[in-house]
């Protein structure tokens, strides 16, 4: 994921499931980089 903004996320514990790979860049969720 690049240049995303996540905003108004009430929970920041996320699971994710049968991804390889996964990238953030550029990515914020309520303000603060992931």
């Amino acid at each position: 994921m690049s240049d995303c903004r996540f905003d108004g996320v009430a929970s920041t514990e996320n699971t994710l499931e049968h991804v390889d790979d996964l990238r953030f860049e550029k990515t914020t969720i309520n303000g603060k980089p992931v």
